[in-house]
């Protein structure tokens, strides 16, 4: 009737003559079967449709119709001989002339659901806060076409059987709207409130998102969606991620199983109206592998494994991402961490941060071509496994008594050849005595004055005795020591 042609399935009710369609089924009728003025002869028909099926035709071919919405609802199917015989009525009132040439013919591919139930007045009761008798719950239902014997067994008539009536509560419901919710008493609810169990998960996000807003960070939410094609870009394997049967956009299709993807397109947006960006998120990301969730309730198959990550993406080079980590680290008073050089995709440098030899995140800083793929100057950023971090992390701090005496401090600065690790070089070095207590870097530099292959490494350390203040003897010997290492790590001392 729309004018227009629509290809159908096999799962779409059509009705036909025989030869040829006449109508899309509870949708809309076909051109050919349409009444002109010139129409002498009708052919009626009464029909009802199964909802299911009605809805997803109508969806799927984009047609929403008086129809259509009439039909998806469950409609009493009883309903088709009473309207027949009244559209009979109405067109021999308003045309006498008219007459039936041909019999009723009735297919009847329904069946009476039969929905008996059983309630009682003191279930009523109860549910309503209000006595209410037998009679009268027999009464109300009598009267809103229920057939209902004296021990209030129920049988629910057919119009009220289509998905409507269907349990006792349902019932109750049906008692309580007629005899009158304004003659149930009202009172405040008497509930104790207790304070809920404080969630360590919850505490440690909030703690980090002081720490990061401190360091001018801003924090974003994205959706938990990426697209085939950024995952590529990424170098990540497309088959380690969970498609969507049903996804939103093609951009959307499948489960994230990184921040990255995301961090990079938000800060791209961001570039357009500022020089500089540093972004933060704390979101969930999904593996292919199974989770401690069960996937139903016979709990054979688990869901997928979801893990609470953070990650931190921000114009600047390797150590501008560092800083902000390590200060994160020292908050959470996590020490005796490490970091191993480790290649990784869409990185030119790149780390893992170790605890026990599990990894608890990654550091790099983005090659050329990703920054240049989303026009973004070099940037770089860090992921933080927060699940693993909040098993490690120390149940409270520890307090130490400050020192009484007098620290000292030396900088010194290493020639090394590129390819040396400089975290294990300094842990080394740290471990010469006891009285070096702490140990910081503070530049690497590659360039003018530097031999080629060879890079210029440098640290501060700190030398400090709990029990008295150290004399010029002492330091000299330690600075002795620490040279004599450092030659022996193959590094050299620059004048």
């Amino acid at each position: 009737l729309d004018e227009k042609e629509y290809t159908l399935t096999e799962q779409n009710l059509l009705i036909t003559d025989g030869q040829k369609p006449v109508a899309l089924a509870g949708v809309m009728g076909g051109e050919e079967s349409s009444i002109a003025a010139d129409t002498t002869e009708i052919f009626l028909e009464s029909a009802n449709f199964e909802a299911a099926n009605n809805r997803q035709t109508a969806a799927a071919l984009g047609v929403r119709t008086d129809s259509s919405m009439r039909y998806e609802k469950s409609l009493d199917p009883t309903l088709c001989e009473q309207a027949l015989k009244r559209m009979v009525e109405i067109i021999q009132e308003t045309c006498p002339e008219a007459y039936i040439a041909s019999e009723v013919f009735d297919v009847n591919n329904w069946k009476d659901p039969q929905i008996k139930l059983k309630i009682d007045a003191k279930t009523i009761s109860k549910k309503a806060g209000v006595e209410i008798k037998a009679k009268e719950v027999k009464d109300i239902l009598l009267r809103l076409g229920f057939q209902v014997d004296e021990k209030l067994n129920v049988k629910v008539p057919s119009w009220r059987a289509t998905k409507d009536i269907l349990t006792p509560i349902d019932l109750v419901e049906e008692v309580i709207r007629i005899y009158g919710y304004d003659k149930i008493p009202y009172h405040n609810p008497h509930w104790p409130l207790q304070v809920p169990p404080e969630s360590q998960s919850k505490k440690l996000e909030r703690k980090i998102k002081q720490i990061l807003t401190s360091c001018n960070c801003y924090e974003v939410i994205n959706y938990n969606f990426v697209g085939e094609e950024l995952v590529k870009k990424l170098g990540l394997k497309v088959e380690d991620h969970i498609k969507l049967r049903n996804p939103l956009a093609s951009d959307q299709s499948m489960l994230r199983t990184s921040l990255l993807a995301n961090l990079l397109l938000a800060a791209q947006r961001n570039l357009r109206f500022q020089e500089q960006v540093a972004l933060f998120e704390i979101g969930s990301v999904f593996l292919k592998k199974a989770g401690k969730l069960a996937q139903d309730d016979q709990g054979k198959e688990k869901l997928p494994l979801q893990k609470k990550y953070l990650s931190i993406l921000c114009t600047g080079d390797f150590y501008t991402a560092k800083k902000v980590l390590e200060s994160i680290l020292s908050a959470l008073k996590l020490t005796k961490l490490n970091y191993r050089k480790i290649a990784l995709p869409a990185c030119e440098t790149s780390a893992v941060l170790e605890y026990n030899k599990q990894i608890l995140g990654e550091i790099g800083t983005l090659t050329n071509k990703l920054s240049k793929e989303f026009d973004l100057p070099e940037t770089s950023y860090f992921t933080l496994d927060l699940d693993l971090i909040a098993e490690i992390l120390p149940a409270q701090g520890k307090y130490e008594e400050l020192a009484k005496f007098p620290a000292v401090k030396r900088d010194f600065a290493v020639l090394l050849v590129e390819n040396k690790e400089v975290g294990p070089f300094l842990e080394n070095i740290k471990a010469l005595d006891k009285l070096i207590v702490e140990i910081k870097l503070f530049d690497v530099y590659r360039g003018e004055k530097i031999p080629a292959g060879q890079k210029s490494v440098a640290f501060n350390l700190t030398f400090q005795d709990p029990e008295k203040t150290l004399s010029e003897e002492e330091i000299s010997r330690l600075q002795k020591q620490i040279v004599a290492k450092i030659e022996a790590l193959g590094g050299k001392l620059r004048g």
